[in-house]
């Protein structure tokens, strides 16, 4: 059967996977959030500035970079760390930030770990401190860890992205144009573009024969 001890390194890992879950949800939001605001930030920005090649392409590959960025770092390094690549916070570093949530118990889990760690199956007194060890782990099983990350706290976070979706809604509805053609001319940053005359020429007659030499009126 599983050791008092064993619960308790188990009830740890528990609180690291929900710690990288945590930073996962966070990440999304904060991607999500930055997506729409820039891309709504360059097409605004060229529909109204009917910038030039180099200005679009510039604005274009921004847009990109900062959203494969965020993407990278606050999603697909989480969700690594997650399944256990690259380096992720310790144990002793989880009980760090399990103890800020339940500190009574943060001396105490600290030094059991410092304890298990110095255990050598052939000292004299390992009986001893393995006892101390399974005594100390057994009054902190009970204890749920994983309470110490509320993922619905991240819901605040949630309610800076309203005010951009609201925009890009009344944009949608009021000025679509600012989405077709600024997102046409960002896609074609190599392309140049034609601004039409402010004015035309329409004639107003349906006589279109002329003899050679009369004037057309």
């Amino acid at each position: 059967s599983m050791s008092s001890f064993d619960r308790l390194i188990s009830q740890i890992d528990a609180f690291i996977r929900k710690f990288y879950k945590n930073q996962i949800i966070k990440g999304l939001i904060l991607f999500v959030g930055v997506l729409l605001f820039t891309y709504l930030f360059v097409i605004t920005l060229e529909f109204f500035g009917k910038f030039g090649s180099n200005v679009r392409a510039t604005l274009f590959f921004s847009f990109i970079a900062v959203n494969v960025f965020i993407l990278g770092k606050y999603i697909v390094i989480p969700a690594l760390k997650l399944k256990s690549f690259g380096s992720r916070i310790d144990r002793y570093q989880a009980s760090t930030i399990i103890g800020r949530f339940f500190p009574k118990i943060s001396d105490r889990l600290l030094n059991t770990l410092q304890l298990s760690d110095r255990m050598d199956v052939n000292s004299t007194d390992y009986e001893l401190i393995n006892a101390s060890v399974q005594q100390r782990s057994s009054t902190m099983s009970t204890i749920p860890f994983t309470n110490a990350i509320d993922l619905s706290d991240n819901k605040r976070y949630a309610f800076w992205v309203i005010p951009v979706v609201l925009v890009m809604f009344l944009f949608g509805v009021f000025r679509p144009e600012v989405y077709t053609q600024g997102t046409d001319r960002l896609l074609n940053y190599n392309q140049e573009y034609i601004e039409p005359a402010p004015f035309e020429f329409s004639l107003l007659t349906n006589d279109n024969t002329i003899e050679e030499g009369e004037d057309y009126k």
